[in-house]
């Protein structure tokens, strides 16, 4: 198996989904125009929403799939033919309540949705009082291999890609 990866760390501004999807879409543009290789682009936690302003937190919340800037960036990755994982704030509408997660998303090049990672290991403070916790730890199958995913901390815990190793991922996306 052999990729080509790129990481992309933007400048987020907080609260702000359409100036960090034009960061996001200008940081795709210039790697891909760099280095037209690049299989896969890997965005940082939050990179659609910003970390630090949780007052924004539910505002900002994308459901998945079909989120409006779920579709833009996927669109980006067709027409840049490649692969981007990145992070966001997920919404999901349950019967009597809404929960907000730190999820990662990963796109093929066609703009379809591969899969998507909860944040299992919340940090105290402002995460674990405003997301709910993941608990799921998949792997999803690329032409690379087995993928999986994990957020920040998470990767602080061995057990978490133990995990993922257990269940064949050959590359974890941090």
């Amino acid at each position: 198996m052999k990729i080509r990866v790129a990481c992309s760390q933007i400048d987020c501004v907080l609260g702000d989904k359409e100036a960090n999807f034009k960061k996001m879409e200008e940081s795709v543009k210039t790697i891909k125009s760099d280095d037209p290789t690049v299989e896969l682009i890997v965005f940082p936690e939050l990179a659609l929403n910003g970390y630090e302003c949780p007052e924004l937190f539910e505002d900002m919340a994308e459901v998945c799939p079909g989120g409006a800037y779920i579709r833009k960036i996927g669109r980006i990755a067709q027409i840049w033919d490649v692969h981007i994982a990145f992070g966001f704030i997920e919404r999901e509408d349950r019967e009597y309540s809404m929960q907000l997660y730190n999820t990662a998303l990963l796109l093929d090049n066609k703009g379809a949705i591969i899969g998507t990672y909860r944040k299992s290991h919340l940090v105290e403070g402002f995460e674990a009082d405003n997301f709910t916790k993941g608990g799921q730890y998949p792997v999803f199958d690329t032409r690379w291999g087995k993928v999986g995913m994990a957020i920040c901390w998470d990767a602080a815990f061995p057990e978490t890609v133990k995990l993922l190793a257990l269940k064949g991922a050959e590359l974890i996306l941090v």
